[in-house]
């Protein structure tokens, strides 16, 4: 890539403001910086004052855009590189520049396995859409579920689809496969009768993370990073509603923090009795651990202090891993023989699931059941959710029978023979 001739300008319709630089590619996209400092002839850095200093500054910028250009052509992966280390250069890529969740990263990195198995040695410009298609073919014979070869496929595919726009290939190989096709999920959800005997049990517990955080998950369906990630000032006890505002996710490297999944997922949840009594009980836990740190509670600053912490956390501000939420719910579960309605034990997420199908079943309104639990549309709440509780869908069957009992002044029709 080169840069053309930049140019400089003063903002003159701005006065005061400083010199900025511009320069064009040989795309003819352009980019622009505030000159502030030059190296001088001495060696040693200069203010921009003057429009000869701006020159200057513009130069050694442009010249600096030109080396890095060279260097990144130089480097870049080319179209007889192997797929598999193309692949590798991509994920390395996207992960230096945090374009994406380091948990993305960790998945790509996964489904990249199953690309080396097969592309180790052919060369990007060798690919082909029957060799995509055999790949993937193989890799369900071999056992791997749908979703497993979707990811790899995805995963290709985007690849793909990147070479075309930096023109290391003319074509995406995978345009012209389809991935297997994925089964809807299973949701495992809670009975009501089993789901209010683990509310019950849960109450008269100790207020320890896993036990605050099932409650919260039970009756509002928030996802276990999310819950990891609740602060106690996103809980307004006053308008009785939890702001979620923050997740914890995990990776290879640790847990770490971040935002909701999707912007749907930053959301105001209802807060329940009880949810606000498990809160009010692990408040109270909390502060005390505070005390026993050493924390005065009594001073001003506390409540500010408090608010920051999180509430699954620790009284020095750390948070709860979600992986070990997920193993303290595991053995919790074990323990009580929780089994739900697709005859597994139930793990953490199932209590989302149990929250939705006992919401639908109620008679929820579908848009407030998606907007509750973060989903994008309503529609992905009813293609998960409304037919997974079977009294639900046995209940609407008699609601419709009941609707067309014929009365005592209903009157068949006629049949006329033509």
């Amino acid at each position: 890539m080169e840069y053309t001739n930049g140019f400089v300008r003063q903002l003159t319709n701005r006065p005061g403001q400083p010199w900025v630089g511009y320069v064009k590619d040989s795309q003819r996209r352009q980019k622009s910086k505030t000159l502030k400092t030059y190296v001088n002839r001495n060696g040693k850095t200069s203010p921009v004052k003057t429009e000869d200093d701006a020159k200057r500054a513009l130069k050694q910028w442009h010249d600096e855009l030109e080396e890095t250009a060279i260097r990144d052509a130089d480097s870049l992966p080319q179209a007889s590189t192997p797929v598999a280390d193309y692949v590798d250069s991509y994920i390395d890529d996207i992960e230096t520049a945090q374009s994406v969740e380091p948990s993305t990263v960790d998945g790509y990195r996964k489904s990249a396995k199953y690309i080396h198995e097969k592309f180790s040695k052919t060369p990007m410009s060798d690919l082909t859409t029957a060799m995509v298609q055999k790949w993937e073919g193989g890799l369900i014979k071999r056992g791997l579920s749908a979703s497993t070869v979707g990811k790899a496929h995805r995963l290709l595919k985007m690849i793909c689809k990147h070479a075309v726009e930096v023109h290391d290939l003319t074509w995406n190989p995978c345009d012209a496969v389809k991935p297997p096709r994925r089964k809807a999920p299973d949701p495992n959800s809670l009975s009501a009768q089993d789901g209010a005997r683990l509310a019950m049990t849960l109450a008269v517990m100790e207020p320890t993370p896993v036990v605050t955080a099932a409650t919260l998950s039970l009756f509002s369906g928030m996802r276990e990073g999310e819950v990891a990630g609740l602060r106690w000032r996103e809980c307004d006890f006053d308008n009785h509603v939890i702001h979620v505002r923050e997740s914890i996710g995990t990776a290879s490297g640790g847990a770490f923090s971040k935002t909701p999944k999707t912007s749907g997922s930053r959301r105001d949840v209802p807060l329940t009795a009880q949810m606000q009594t498990a809160l009010e009980a692990r408040r109270a836990k909390m502060t005390e651990e505070c005390e026993e740190a050493g924390i005065d509670t009594n001073s001003d600053d506390f409540e500010a202090y408090f608010g920051s912490l999180y509430v699954l956390g620790t009284a020095d501000g750390r948070w709860h891993n979600p992986t070990s939420l997920s193993r303290e719910w595991s053995a919790l579960a074990s323990a009580m023989g929780l089994v739900g309605s697709q005859g597994r034990r139930v793990c953490y997420h199932d209590l989302r699931h149990s929250f939705a199908t006992r919401a639908i079943a109620a008679g929820a309104d579908v848009k407030s059941v998606a907007s509750v639990l973060g989903h994008a549309n309503a529609a992905m709440t009813l293609n998960i959710y409304a037919s997974a509780d079977p009294d639900a869908t046995a209940r609407a069957s008699r609601l419709v029978s009941r609707e067309l009992e014929p009365s005592e002044f209903t009157v068949p029709y006629s049949i006329v023979e033509g």
